[in-house]
Protein backbone atom coordinates (compact mmCIF):
# COMPACT_ATOMS: atom_id res chain seq x y z
CA UNK A 1 0.00 0.00 0.00
CA UNK A 2 1.48 3.47 -0.66
CA UNK A 3 1.22 6.83 0.86
CA UNK A 4 -2.22 8.15 0.68
CA UNK A 5 -4.15 4.96 -0.03
CA UNK A 6 -6.93 3.95 2.45
CA UNK A 7 -6.14 0.63 4.70
CA UNK A 8 -7.21 -2.60 3.52
CA UNK A 9 -11.20 -3.21 3.98
CA UNK A 10 -10.21 -7.02 5.30
CA UNK A 11 -7.83 -5.08 7.86
CA UNK A 12 -10.19 -2.66 8.65
CA UNK A 13 -13.58 -5.21 9.08
CA UNK A 14 -10.76 -6.91 11.72
CA UNK A 15 -10.00 -3.84 13.61
CA UNK A 16 -14.07 -3.54 14.09
CA UNK A 17 -14.64 -6.62 15.39
CA UNK A 18 -11.66 -6.44 17.64
CA UNK A 19 -13.26 -3.30 19.06
CA UNK A 20 -16.46 -5.30 19.68
CA UNK A 21 -14.30 -7.65 22.72
CA UNK A 22 -11.34 -5.53 23.40
CA UNK A 23 -10.05 -1.82 23.82
CA UNK A 24 -6.60 -2.47 24.11
CA UNK A 25 -4.61 -2.86 20.83
CA UNK A 26 -1.10 -2.93 21.66
CA UNK A 27 1.00 -6.20 21.37
CA UNK A 28 3.16 -5.10 24.53
CA UNK A 29 0.00 -4.89 26.25
CA UNK A 30 -1.26 -7.72 28.57
CA UNK A 31 -5.07 -6.59 27.89
CA UNK A 32 -4.81 -6.85 24.11
CA UNK A 33 -5.50 -10.18 22.35
CA UNK A 34 -4.83 -9.40 18.61
CA UNK A 35 -2.97 -13.17 18.41
CA UNK A 36 -6.05 -14.82 19.66
CA UNK A 37 -8.95 -12.99 17.77
CA UNK A 38 -6.77 -13.29 14.01
CA UNK A 39 -6.58 -16.60 14.98
CA UNK A 40 -10.56 -16.95 15.94
CA UNK A 41 -11.03 -14.59 12.81
CA UNK A 42 -9.37 -16.90 10.23
CA UNK A 43 -11.04 -19.94 11.42
CA UNK A 44 -14.73 -20.85 9.44
CA UNK A 45 -17.18 -21.31 12.03
CA UNK A 46 -18.52 -25.12 11.54
CA UNK A 47 -22.48 -25.11 11.87
CA UNK A 48 -22.43 -29.01 11.46
CA UNK A 49 -24.62 -29.07 14.48
CA UNK A 50 -28.29 -28.43 13.38
CA UNK A 51 -29.69 -24.65 13.63
CA UNK A 52 -26.35 -23.61 14.28
CA UNK A 53 -26.06 -22.45 10.78
CA UNK A 54 -28.20 -19.11 12.29
CA UNK A 55 -25.27 -18.81 14.46
CA UNK A 56 -23.17 -18.99 10.98
CA UNK A 57 -26.32 -16.11 9.60
CA UNK A 58 -26.11 -14.11 12.37
CA UNK A 59 -22.18 -14.12 12.47
CA UNK A 60 -22.43 -12.48 8.51
CA UNK A 61 -24.93 -10.23 9.12
CA UNK A 62 -22.28 -8.61 11.11
CA UNK A 63 -20.63 -7.52 7.69
CA UNK A 64 -23.27 -5.65 6.42
CA UNK A 65 -23.53 -3.59 10.14
CA UNK A 66 -19.51 -3.10 8.99
CA UNK A 67 -20.52 -1.84 5.81
CA UNK A 68 -23.42 0.36 6.83
CA UNK A 69 -21.31 2.69 8.42
CA UNK A 70 -18.47 2.74 6.18
CA UNK A 71 -17.66 6.39 3.74
CA UNK A 72 -17.94 6.11 0.37
CA UNK A 73 -14.16 6.05 -0.21
CA UNK A 74 -14.53 2.46 0.58
CA UNK A 75 -17.73 1.67 -1.87
CA UNK A 76 -15.19 -0.36 -4.56
CA UNK A 77 -14.27 -2.59 -1.50
CA UNK A 78 -17.16 -4.01 -0.89
CA UNK A 79 -17.14 -6.91 -2.51
CA UNK A 80 -14.17 -8.40 -0.34
CA UNK A 81 -16.23 -8.23 2.69
CA UNK A 82 -19.09 -9.49 0.87
CA UNK A 83 -16.94 -12.78 -0.59
CA UNK A 84 -15.52 -13.42 2.51
CA UNK A 85 -17.54 -17.07 2.36
CA UNK A 86 -18.88 -18.35 5.62
CA UNK A 87 -18.55 -16.89 9.03
CA UNK A 88 -15.77 -17.16 10.79
CA UNK A 89 -15.80 -18.12 14.66
CA UNK A 90 -14.63 -14.44 15.75
CA UNK A 91 -17.82 -13.19 13.95
CA UNK A 92 -19.88 -15.67 15.63
CA UNK A 93 -18.93 -15.11 18.83
CA UNK A 94 -19.52 -11.30 18.66
CA UNK A 95 -23.12 -12.02 16.71
CA UNK A 96 -23.51 -14.46 19.65
CA UNK A 97 -22.26 -12.77 22.30
CA UNK A 98 -24.94 -9.93 21.26
CA UNK A 99 -27.65 -12.59 21.66
CA UNK A 100 -26.82 -13.20 25.45
CA UNK A 101 -26.41 -9.45 26.43
CA UNK A 102 -30.14 -9.56 25.20
CA UNK A 103 -31.11 -12.06 27.38
CA UNK A 104 -28.86 -11.68 30.27
CA UNK A 105 -27.91 -7.64 30.39
CA UNK A 106 -23.80 -7.94 31.24
CA UNK A 107 -22.68 -6.55 28.23
CA UNK A 108 -21.71 -7.68 24.91
CA UNK A 109 -17.99 -6.79 25.37
CA UNK A 110 -18.22 -8.66 28.76
CA UNK A 111 -19.68 -12.27 27.27
CA UNK A 112 -17.83 -12.51 24.35
CA UNK A 113 -14.48 -12.47 27.16
CA UNK A 114 -16.33 -14.68 28.63
CA UNK A 115 -16.30 -16.84 25.70
CA UNK A 116 -12.85 -16.64 25.34
CA UNK A 117 -12.22 -16.78 29.48
CA UNK A 118 -14.34 -20.17 29.23
CA UNK A 119 -12.00 -21.54 26.05
CA UNK A 120 -9.07 -20.77 28.11
CA UNK A 121 -8.34 -18.22 25.32
CA UNK A 122 -7.40 -15.24 27.84
CA UNK A 123 -4.52 -16.93 28.79
CA UNK A 124 -2.55 -15.92 26.07
CA UNK A 125 -2.38 -11.91 26.14
CA UNK A 126 -0.24 -10.26 23.27
CA UNK A 127 2.01 -9.17 25.90
CA UNK A 128 3.07 -13.45 26.28
CA UNK A 129 2.21 -13.97 23.35
CA UNK A 130 5.47 -16.89 21.61
CA UNK A 131 4.83 -18.14 18.08
CA UNK A 132 4.46 -21.79 19.29
CA UNK A 133 1.44 -20.77 21.84
CA UNK A 134 -0.20 -19.99 18.11
CA UNK A 135 -0.41 -23.68 18.33
CA UNK A 136 -2.22 -24.19 21.20
CA UNK A 137 -4.74 -21.59 20.56
CA UNK A 138 -5.78 -23.81 17.43
CA UNK A 139 -6.15 -26.56 19.02
CA UNK A 140 -8.71 -24.95 21.34
CA UNK A 141 -9.86 -23.02 19.18
CA UNK A 142 -10.54 -26.94 16.76
CA UNK A 143 -11.68 -28.62 20.10
CA UNK A 144 -14.92 -25.98 20.28
CA UNK A 145 -15.38 -25.46 17.07
CA UNK A 146 -15.32 -28.84 15.68
CA UNK A 147 -17.18 -30.30 18.98
CA UNK A 148 -14.78 -32.34 20.84
CA UNK A 149 -15.47 -30.74 24.60
CA UNK A 150 -16.73 -32.62 27.30
CA UNK A 151 -19.98 -33.74 26.85
CA UNK A 152 -21.02 -31.10 29.90
CA UNK A 153 -19.78 -28.13 27.22
CA UNK A 154 -16.22 -27.78 29.28
CA UNK A 155 -14.00 -26.87 26.43
CA UNK A 156 -16.20 -25.15 24.68
CA UNK A 157 -18.25 -21.71 25.69
CA UNK A 158 -21.08 -22.69 27.48
CA UNK A 159 -19.37 -25.35 30.29
CA UNK A 160 -22.01 -26.44 32.99
CA UNK A 161 -21.88 -28.52 35.95
CA UNK A 162 -25.00 -30.20 35.51
CA UNK A 163 -26.01 -30.32 32.00
CA UNK A 164 -29.02 -32.38 30.64
CA UNK A 165 -28.20 -32.61 27.24
CA UNK A 166 -24.97 -33.90 25.35
CA UNK A 167 -23.83 -30.21 24.80
CA UNK A 168 -21.89 -31.74 21.72
CA UNK A 169 -24.82 -32.12 20.17
CA UNK A 170 -26.78 -29.18 21.29
CA UNK A 171 -26.90 -25.88 19.08
CA UNK A 172 -25.24 -23.30 20.42
CA UNK A 173 -28.46 -21.22 21.30
CA UNK A 174 -29.73 -23.94 23.46
CA UNK A 175 -26.15 -24.11 25.21
CA UNK A 176 -26.45 -20.66 25.79
CA UNK A 177 -30.00 -20.87 27.30
CA UNK A 178 -28.50 -23.42 29.42
CA UNK A 179 -25.52 -21.54 30.71
CA UNK A 180 -27.50 -18.38 31.73
CA UNK A 181 -30.07 -20.53 33.46
CA UNK A 182 -27.30 -22.73 35.42
CA UNK A 183 -25.67 -18.80 35.69
CA UNK A 184 -28.59 -17.44 37.38
CA UNK A 185 -28.16 -14.23 34.98
CA UNK A 186 -31.78 -14.22 33.68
Amino acid sequence: MSRGDPPDILEIYFDWLYDQIYDVRDLDSPYSYLHVLMHLHTTEFNDKVPNDDNRTAQGEELRNEFLSGLPVVYMEDYAKIESLGKASVLEVLVALSRQADYIAEIGAKNWAKKFLENLNLDHFPDSRFREPQGLQIKAIIDLFNNRKYTSNGHGGIFPLEGAHHNQRRRELWYQMADYITEQGLY
